[in-house]
């Protein structure tokens, strides 16, 4: 009962929210989500993959997927200008 207010104290902060940012957040609990079940299907389906070739198979595409989003959106050429 008497953690009830704590649990509030980090909502207390900045409150409002850019479209672009609840955009951002959506895909990524959809893709989240994706991978999470093609990882599922890829340890237990037909393939019965060991886990270390499953995260051989999925550690390139996040990170052709977390480059691409910082290009998209211009992180690479700030880090590169600045």
């Amino acid at each position: 009962m008497w953690l009830q207010p704590l649990r509030s104290v980090p909502c207390f902060g900045d409150m409002s929210f850019s479209r672009m940012g609840f955009i951002y957040t959506d895909c990524c609990v959809l893709l989240a989500a994706s991978k999470m079940v093609a990882s599922g299907e890829m340890l237990t389906g037909s393939l019965r993959l060991h886990p270390v070739d499953l995260l051989g198979h999925m550690a390139p595409l996040a990170m052709i997927q977390c480059f691409l989003g910082s290009l998209l959106t211009g992180e690479v050429s700030s880090l590169l200008w600045t």
